[in-house]
Parts: structure tokens; sequence; C-alpha cells
């Protein structure tokens, strides 16, 4: 019974996890994350985990 209820989510689920950590870096943020972006697109599905701790910008 689960996996019939799981079976439909993981069609829904990326197939990869680009984990990113980022520490004081508002200004290079946004251009790495569509670096990423334009380098991922052959994937059928991704997805970018931005991790940040502590940052004072």
């Amino acid at each position: 019974m689960v996996s019939e209820k799981l079976q439909g989510v993981s069609d829904l689920m990326p197939q990869v996890s680009i984990v990113v950590p980022m520490h004081n870096e508002e200004g290079a943020a946004a251009k790495l994350i569509h670096e990423i972006c334009s380098a991922a697109q052959s994937l059928d599905a991704f997805e970018i985990v931005v991790v940040d701790d502590g940052s004072t910008d």
C-alpha cells in the first residue's frame, strides 16, 4: 500500500540534487545558480539546494 502511494511521488522528485554551500556570497549567488542551470540543462530533473550558515551579507 505504501509503495503504491510513493510510486507517483517518485515521478515528481528530482533525479539530481546539487548542494551549494555559501558564506557571505551575496554577490556571486545569482551568477552561480545561473551557471549551474546552464550546465545542468541535459538533466531531466534537478534541484539546487543553497546552504547558508550565518552569513552577514
